[in-house]
């Protein structure tokens, strides 16, 4: 009877995104001997549909980190007779989830990854040695990166390190609102991430969205279409009344599902974003892409395998995501003020020209070529 392998990460729905690939290199080397499991949000349900993940693994999804809820112990309930050892993803609390061992049977082995976070919090989310059999991070490299280590460290895998993204053919299937089939047009997707007070803080200003959405609108021919969420509205609102009424640029926000803002994105000819899921969704369908990242470490969590910038501000107190001054900001958030938006435009010019993209640093930010397939590979010097 083979073991029962469980990739435990329900997280955001741009974690999910990153967990194509681990997932893959696991199913592929390790099928014959465990039978694999994934446990991930509810939100994410979309992008595991856009993939060929449900062939090789069980995939659970849980309400939980949004509630903890009775229906989330049902079903971890249901297959922990099933499981031999848990994998918790970088990204996660190892520390909280340590408390919980004492509910597992003393067989399952646990084992973590610690990702490439600010010191502070990595000192709150190091659990005690004794309640993992194997912990590894942080490395200071990509979070996709120290999965993969902490898999090569047990002896999942061996030199099978690949980067898989969502299957176009697969989305393109999905129905959708027949509205978005009549488009016509080139346009450029723009996602701000105005959620709330948490993701604001990850993303720009909104004054800064707005005196770059105006560039973008005089410099480009195409149109721009405005995608988020329903919690977005009341934010993208608030920049929307100051770009005034124009027929080049659509606001969609509310009114696209995560399938219909994938399909939008799949047929764009760029996305603009801010860190988080849409960024890491544009990557994994092959889209130019420019980022912004402020808080958040950008060389653990950043979009990967596409053609693109991360684009972030050169200050000594970044990163500083999930520490005191994250939450409660000395620096009035300069990382989310960008006023020299003309370098943004620049970057969009030399990407669309087909320009080979360089790292570089230019008034005080750092621009950063999104990292291929390959230049993750040049982090595991053993392959």
């Amino acid at each position: 009877m083979n073991k029962g392998l469980l990739l435990f990460h329900p997280a955001g729905i741009g974690d999910c995104v990153l967990d194509i690939s681990n997932i893959y290199q696991l199913a592929y080397i390790i099928s014959n001997d465990y039978k694999l499991y994934y446990v991930c949000n509810n939100n994410a349900k979309p992008i595991i549909k856009c993939t060929d993940i449900e062939k090789y693994a069980k995939v659970i999804y849980l309400d939980y980190p949004n509630k903890f809820s009775f229906s989330d112990i049902k079903k971890m309930s249901s297959i922990v007779s099933k499981i031999d050892m848990i994998i918790i993803s970088a990204g996660m609390n190892l520390k909280k989830l340590s408390y919980f061992k004492m509910l597992l049977p003393r067989r399952i082995k646990l084992y973590g990854a610690i990702a490439n976070l600010p010191l502070p919090r990595i000192k709150e989310i190091m659990p005690s040695t004794k309640s993992f059999s194997d912990i590894v991070g942080p490395l200071e490299k990509h979070r996709v990166i120290t999965n993969y280590h902490l898999f090569e460290k047990i002896n999942l895998l061996n030199n099978n390190f690949i980067i898989k993204g969502l299957n176009k053919e697969k989305l393109k299937k999905i129905p959708k609102n027949k509205m978005l089939m009549k488009l016509g047009f080139d346009y450029i997707i723009i996602h701000m991430g105005l959620v709330n007070n948490k993701s604001i803080n990850k993303t720009l200003n909104m004054s800064t969205w707005t005196k770059l959405i105006k560039n973008i609108f005089k410099t480009f021919s195409m149109k721009i279409i405005i995608i988020g969420s329903k919690q977005e509205l009341c934010n993208i609102k608030t920049v929307t009344r100051k770009l005034g009424n124009s027929e080049h640029i659509l606001d969609f926000s509310g009114k696209t599902n995560l399938y219909e803002s994938m399909h939008l994105i799949l047929n764009s000819r760029f996305v603009i974003a801010s860190d988080g899921a849409i960024s890491h969704i544009s990557a994994s369908l092959g889209k130019d892409l420019i980022c912004f990242f402020g808080p958040v470490n950008y060389m653990d969590v950043c979009p990967i395998n596409t053609k693109g910038y991360i684009i972030s501000k050169i200050l000594e107190c970044s990163p500083c995501y999930e520490t005191e001054n994250y939450y409660s900001c000395p620096f009035d958030r300069s990382c989310s003020n960008i006023d020299e938006t003309h370098i943004i435009i620049d970057c969009i010019k030399e990407i669309l020209a087909g320009d080979k993209l360089l790292n570089k640093n230019k008034f005080g930010y750092s621009f950063n070529v999104i990292p291929t397939a390959d230049q993750l590979k040049s982090n595991l010097p053993h392959i």
